[in-house]
């Protein structure tokens, strides 16, 4: 799951009030709610940066996103890792 302060770049789009306005459009899905953090799956919003590749019919376009999006998404996981380190450390101390 991609947190919502994250989304906006990992579809190139720039800023929180775009997703805001893709969601009342109905291009994007309602994010998931967890306590008081909102997430989008990273299948919609990778489905929504294909059909705007797509609708554009620019394959340079495409290339683009598709590499934002894996660079997003390496660096969500090396996230990931260090929360993963930081709470091992944390329930050891």
């Amino acid at each position: 799951m991609v947190p919502f302060s994250e989304a906006a770049e990992f579809i190139g789009v720039r800023s929180r009030t775009t997703l805001y306005k893709l969601i009342r459009l109905g291009d994007l899905p309602e994010p998931i709610r967890r306590g008081p953090y909102n997430f989008f799956l990273q299948s919609d919003l990778t489905a929504y940066t294909q059909r705007l590749a797509a609708s554009r019919g620019s394959a340079a376009q495409a290339q683009r996103i598709e590499a934002n999006r894996s660079a997003i998404s390496k660096a969500l996981d090396g996230k990931a890792a260090k929360r993963a380190a930081h709470s091992r450390r944390s329930e050891a101390a």
